[in-house]
């Protein structure tokens, strides 16, 4: 389900894609070999975000719960950030959530700012990942990123 957030005048000030996750899912390959293959970058960005979400575990870490709304994309127009859009967005995901019969939300984050907006929400930590600390099989530095960008952190928000 998808939320979006738009101004008075037409502008879209922000965006939130979620997705509900169930304990029985099958593990799904987000994109083809061949897609990944064709964009070294982009393989990267994937294999990272299946080491983040495999690593994680959340399912295992919280044995109880069968059934989770995943925010999949958070994002705020640069004109209307601070202004309340992101916790706009994050409430109204919440109702969602609920309706469904969501027992948790579920957010990874690669960008300090938005771990921070979460944090600021209620979620809490459950894994988080150094970008120095992740390097391929050469040992070198996959995602060499500016500060205050140091690493992946993955939340969640019991309901």
């Amino acid at each position: 389900m998808t939320f979006m957030a738009v101004s008075q005048t037409g502008d879209i000030m922000g965006v939130i894609l979620n997705n509900i996750m169930h304990r029985d899912d099958e593990e799904e390959d987000e994109e083809d070999d061949e897609t990944c293959n064709d964009n070294l970058k982009f393989k990267d960005i994937v294999v990272l975000l299946d080491k983040i979400k495999r690593e994680a575990n959340v399912f295992a870490q919280y044995k109880n719960v069968n059934r989770i709304l995943e925010i999949k994309i958070v994002t705020v127009n640069e004109a209307y950030r601070g202004q309340g859009v992101c916790k706009a967005l994050i409430d109204k995901t919440k109702e969602y959530a609920l309706e469904m019969g969501c027992q948790m939300i579920y957010v990874e984050c690669t960008s300090h700012y938005s771990a921070k907006a979460v944090e600021r929400l209620g979620f809490q930590c459950i894994y988080s990942l150094a970008y120095n600390d992740y390097v391929n099989e050469h040992g070198e530095m996959v995602f060499k990123t500016q500060s205050p960008h140091r690493g992946a952190k993955v939340f969640v928000l019991p309901l």
